[in-house]
């Protein structure tokens, strides 16, 4: 699933609101252009994370976030190097 952070209560044609039940979270920065660089934050998560963690996949929705930011802001510009979003990641211990 992707979000992102809106203050609109109205929601474009061909989307709607997804209610997720509460639930501890691993977020996950994603920082430079994409797709490459979101990819490789969940495949870090996964490969690199999970398995030192004592943690594990609690079966929720894990889901993406993009922050909204100004027009000229970099950090919504998904070809800049300064491109920002997250990851969160549903986690119980394992």
């Amino acid at each position: 699933m992707i979000g992102v952070v809106s203050a609109d209560p109205g929601l474009p044609p061909g989307t709607r609101a997804f209610a997720l039940p509460a639930a501890t979270y691993a977020v996950f920065e994603s920082v430079g252009p994409m797709p490459h660089t979101i990819q490789n934050v969940w495949n870090r998560a996964f490969t690199e994370w999970f398995p030192g963690s004592g943690y594990q996949h609690s079966g929720g929705t894990d889901f993406e976030v993009y922050p909204p930011f100004p027009p000229d802001d970099p950090r919504g510009d998904p070809t800049s190097p300064e491109c920002y979003s997250e990851v969160w990641i549903p986690i119980k211990r394992g």
